[in-house]
């Protein structure tokens, strides 16, 4: 049985591991190590390849940030990077201060809240971007689900041009279930959707809202749907039907912003 001092112990690494992100592979941890700016945590590296030249030079620059350094069998890594293929035998834990929980954000959010839901959104490279956009814009943060979204992975870090280290994430499970939590404590919640006949130009500023985006070929589901307060979309001309959800997502964005300016 575990005494009060383990269980307080356990109960602050479950805190301190929720605004980390664990970055694989060598090009990646080796910028993630060059930027004096991150807050880099722990190295990670597979003992069978630490000899490795590009392996060591990466330790030693571990060693002169005065960062701890794991050594694990390989299968332990992958278990670490959640990517064997492509970890290269190494990893790195950045902690991300802007990072948060759902519960935590629904206990802290103010009564004016801008935030962004990425529903099936699956390209790595329009996650990172929609990221960057949004923190660009000030969005208030960007709702950030754990299924059906992909894994925060070198591409989407490098596509959000090293953007998501501060971006304010809200990670949650599923984004219905979020949704509805957020429904509970008065936001609304809008679709970006193609369809709709009410123009973004023409919407309302709203002092506590999740704008939800939808995935690349079939927009948004349903189910989120049926949640939604109200649909809008991005007027097209020239016979133009719709633009790549990255695109998009930094004309509503700033349109926001705008909104919020007036």
């Amino acid at each position: 049985m575990a005494n009060a001092n383990t269980m307080k112990t356990t109960k602050k690494q479950k805190s301190h591991f929720k605004n980390i992100i664990t970055v694989y592979g060598q090009n990646s941890v080796q910028e993630a190590l060059e930027n004096l700016d991150l807050d880099c945590q722990k190295m990670h590296v597979a003992i069978e390849r630490k000899d490795k030249p590009n392996l060591a030079d990466l330790i030693k620059l571990a060693k002169q940030r005065n960062l701890p350094i794991s050594f694990h069998k390989t299968k332990k890594l992958a278990q670490i990077s959640k990517n064997s293929r492509q970890d290269q035998g190494i990893a790195l834990d950045v902690r991300c201060p802007k990072f948060e929980e759902l519960e935590d954000h629904l206990k802290t959010s103010g009564t004016h809240n801008n935030l962004v839901a990425l529903d099936g959104i699956t390209n790595p490279k329009n996650v990172g971007i929609i990221i960057r956009s949004a923190t660009a814009a000030g969005m208030d943060g960007v709702l950030y689900p754990r299924y059906k979204t992909p894994q925060i992975s070198p591409l989407v870090i490098q596509s959000s041009a090293g953007t998501v280290f501060k971006a304010p994430i809200i990670r949650c499970d599923t984004l219905e279930d979020a949704l509805k939590r957020y429904l509970e404590i008065g936001f609304e919640i809008v679709v970006l959707d193609e369809k709709s006949s009410l123009s973004l130009f023409d919407m309302p500023h709203k002092k506590r809202a999740i704008y939800v985006l939808g995935g690349e070929s079939s927009g948004s589901s349903f189910s989120i749907k049926k949640l939604s307060s109200h649909t809008i979309s991005i007027p097209m001309k020239n016979d133009v039907e719709s633009l790549n959800v990255a695109a998009a997502a930094s004309i509503l964005f700033y349109s926001i912003k705008q909104n919020r300016l007036i």
